[in-house]
């Protein structure tokens, strides 16, 4: 039973002493403190008290969890957490399950990040060695499902050391199982929990609104559509496709990195009909693919994993070339399709809010329709997809009477989340 092992292996984790220990040296609290009095050389910035705490967190414990809203400073505490552990001699492997947010993460250290899927594979091919030194940083842990989890830890010894960073108010995995979710709502697991809001907060207001929202208040939204921050173009009923295209319009179009987020798949506002609406009003003129809705510039979206290609379920791309192949361009790796392999491919100009998990675009339109889906952290996610503005569109009392909704992740059946379960598989 995979959540026992995850259980049972991060309780060990936990516990005192491991194998490794007797090789790893423990760092004194005495000495994180003295670095964490001059990181302001390694990662910029003062760190405040909460951040110094992830950091010794990240240093003393072989798991742990650093959790927290949008701005709140986890970049900080990434590229800070990174060089205090290699200041002690470890060896950092960082990573996330979506492609955009490993490009994110190395951006943001300076460091090498990749996929899960990409580190699996080169331990799998013997190309990395863990060992008691070893940290395993997961970002955007939301995304993190059981069986990927349960892989990793076949993957790593008892002696490495495991940290998960992301925010428990998103939407959980598309896989099955929880794990950061449960995870926070564990008494067992050491967890620091970040508050205070950094980013954007004097000039876009995204993790003002964000926040409200994590914490089930519908906020008061005045920004007009094109300037910077949380807008709200209300409707008197159901948002339409005019809607959508109007404010597309108004934004600048898709040059200007912006995406559609849609709760639902089908409808005048769903995934379908806005990308068949924005193909055909946008591909006139370019180069098309035979049989395919699909034309040069389009951004698509990858629809299964494929590990050969280090592609996920969700990998977004451009095309970029059309001749006896499609070529794509995701996050500066380019790939070749020919054949059926096209039929991996879809049109991106819109895409559902659970495939937008990972990734982030200057701007997001949110078109909301009164939905059974609909609840605080589907909201919340759309939202926080956005680095400067995003503009949400329906009927306000829907999207207020959503925001009052608890996260369906709150509501899956799962070993990890009941107390019970950790204590029965408890180390002897």
């Amino acid at each position: 039973m995979m959540e026992a092992y995850v259980a049972s292996r991060l309780l060990t984790a936990l516990s005192e002493p491991v194998q490794g220990d007797l090789i790893a040296r423990e760092v004194p609290e005495e000495e994180i403190d003295q670095w964490l009095d001059g990181a302001r050389r390694e990662v910029g910035v003062e760190l405040n008290e909460e951040q110094r705490a992830a950091v010794r967190l990240a240093v003393r414990s072989r798991f742990g969890m650093v959790l927290g809203g949008a701005g709140v400073g986890k970049t900080t505490v990434l590229k800070a957490v990174c060089a205090a552990n290699e200041a002690f001699g470890r060896v950092v492997h960082q990573m996330a399950l979506a492609g955009r947010a490993a490009v994110r993460m190395r951006e943001a250290t300076g460091r090498p990040a990749s996929t899960i899927a990409a580190f699996l594979k080169a331990c799998e091919a013997k190309k990395v060695a863990l060992g008691p030194e070893s940290l395993i940083v997961v970002d955007e842990s939301s995304m993190l499902d059981l069986p990927t989890l349960y892989r990793l830890l076949r993957h790593m010894p008892e002696e490495s050391r495991l940290l998960l960073v992301g925010d428990e108010a998103q939407l959980g995995p598309i896989g099955f199982g929880l794990t950061l979710h449960a995870f926070a709502e564990a008494p067992q697991v050491p967890a620091i929990r970040l508050r205070r809001i950094y980013r954007q907060a004097a000039t876009s207001g995204i993790p003002v609104v964000a926040a409200a929202i994590r914490e089930g208040q519908w906020p008061t939204l005045e920004h007009q559509v094109g300037l910077d921050g949380v807008a709200l173009v209300s409707t008197d009923s159901a948002p339409t496709a005019d809607h959508v295209v109007d404010v597309v319009e108004r934004l600048g179009g898709f040059g200007h990195d912006l995406r559609i987020l849609t709760p639902l798949r089908a409808g005048d506002t769903g995934l379908e009909a806005l990308n068949g609406l924005f193909h055909r009003l946008l591909s006139v003129g370019r180069a098309r693919v035979p049989g395919r809705d699909l034309a040069l510039g389009e951004p698509v979206m990858f629809g299964r994993n494929d590990y050969r290609r280090d592609l996920r379920n969700g990998s977004l791309g451009v095309v970029v070339r059309i001749d006896d192949a499609v070529e794509v361009d995701f996050d500066g790796e380019r790939h070749e399709f020919v054949g059926s392999a096209l039929d991996d491919l879809s049109l991106a100009y819109a895409v559902t809010v659970h495939k937008a998990q990972g990734s982030q675009f200057r701007s997001v339109v949110v078109p909301v329709t009164r939905s059974r889906l609909l609840d605080r952290s589907l909201i919340y996610t759309a939202v926080t997809r956005a680095t400067d503005r995003v503009v949400l569109i329906g009927e306000a009392d829907v999207l207020a009477e959503a925001v009052r909704q608890p996260s369906a992740a709150g509501r899956r059946e799962t070993g990890l989340g009941r107390p019970a379960f950790w204590r029965d598989h408890a180390v002897a």
